[in-house]
């Protein structure tokens, strides 16, 4: 993985490697609150999509202390498991503890999931939440999965194929992870048609095999169709990859 292919990335995507994590933290939250400045001072409301995992652990507390107008700030997530928020894999949760907090804690949250009883159920009150926010999404953040994954769009899920596609009314999707993956959990995913319908877009990862995943995939180079091909092939507003190890 310590081998790079120098040429070109596709579409918009550009890379960005930071040398620290420190570093790494600054850049997200800077990417965060340039989206919300320009939003609110360009459109007076701003929206953000916001991801779970472990990488925000360092910038969320970071984003959290901005000084900025968060009562004119939406905030939903990219992705869900369907679990109560108090559960130790949910994104909300994470989101609540780090994130709306401090100054941030002004901001609007709109959750994916409400503990709906059934999939069609789940798909149907998150599509009318997120139709209920400001869109285009000023930025939407993501993480990358070491398999290439966005959002809860797993290269190789039943059915990922599907959501896929760009100019889809879908917003959400029900999505299993593929066996190995872990949680091993439903969930539920923005759309890539959703992602895309956004002014900025910004993956943040750490480590060598997310690296290595963005290059390949980007690419077309991974051995699954890939969400994040997908999007180097259709999207229009800039795409950044900001890592570090």
């Amino acid at each position: 993985m310590e081998d790079r292919n120098d040429a070109p990335l596709p579409g918009t995507l550009a890379l960005r490697v930071l040398d620290s994590p420190e570093a790494f933290a600054q850049a997200v939250t800077a990417a965060v609150g340039e989206a919300v400045t320009t939003a609110v001072r360009e459109r007076g409301t701003a929206s953000l999509v916001v991801t779970g995992g472990s990488s925000p652990r360092l910038y969320y507390p970071l984003i959290a202390a901005l000084d900025l107008p968060w009562s004119r700030v939406h905030i939903t997530l990219s992705d869900e498991r369907q679990v109560a928020a108090e559960h130790a894999e949910s994104n909300e949760g994470l989101v609540r503890e780090l994130l709306l907090q401090d100054r941030a804690a002004a901001a609007r949250f709109t959750p994916l999931y409400c503990g709906e009883d059934d999939a069609q159920a789940s798909v149907a009150a998150a599509t009318q939440r997120l139709q209920e926010l400001p869109r285009p999404f000023d930025l939407v953040l993501l993480g990358l999965g070491n398999d290439s994954h966005l959002a809860s769009l797993f290269p190789g899920a039943l059915g990922v194929e599907a959501a896929f596609y760009p100019r889809s009314n879908a917003l959400v999707c029900t999505m299993t992870p593929p066996p190995g993956m872990k949680p091993a959990l439903p969930r539920l995913s923005l759309t890539l048609a959703a992602l895309l319908d956004s002014r900025r877009i910004v993956i943040a990862a750490q480590g060598l095999d997310k690296r290595d995943a963005f290059e390949r995939a980007a690419r077309g180079q991974w051995p699954l169709p890939s969400p994040l091909r997908a999007l180097a092939e259709h999207a229009s507003q800039p795409v950044d990859f900001l890592w570090c190890r």
